[in-house]
């Protein structure tokens, strides 16, 4: 457990030391967890897996916001976020731009995926609630 927090300096170890045991006891992706939590108190940048996962969690959370409505559909969604001229979506995917698929691919970890509708797929607001409360 301390070579994971080996990066924190020596104050941030002993504060965190414990909390890092619990988590391994309660193990699932709490260790993780604990550890980002860690970094991120500590001063240190978020550099695990999920920020570009955060970060599309909140630029999904401002499109939301921006367009007043519960629900998006796919298609527009990934335009929208491509247009977004403070983030990279437009230059990922080799500069293709996010895609639908990538955007399904990196909101996985957080437990939300597009609803099958009848005419295309779309994102219900109520789906990303908790990883927003989590994330955000």
């Amino acid at each position: 457990m301390t070579d994971e927090i080996s990066t924190l300096d020596d104050r941030a170890k002993d504060n965190w030391c414990m909390m890092m045991r619990i988590a391994a006891l309660a193990g699932g992706d709490w260790p993780e967890r604990a550890l980002r939590a860690a970094r991120v108190t500590s001063g240190q940048p978020d550099s695990d897996k999920h920020s570009e996962g955060v970060r599309l969690l909140a630029d999904i959370k401002r499109a939301f916001d921006d367009m007043g409505s519960d629900t998006i559909p796919s298609d527009p969604l990934a335009t929208r976020l491509r247009a977004m001229e403070d983030a990279s979506w437009g230059d990922a995917a080799g500069g293709k731009g996010l895609s639908t698929r990538g955007i399904a691919k990196l909101l996985k970890p957080f437990g939300i995926s597009p609803r099958k509708g009848k005419d295309a797929n779309y994102y219900q607001r109520s789906d990303f609630t908790d990883a927003w409360e989590r994330y955000l």
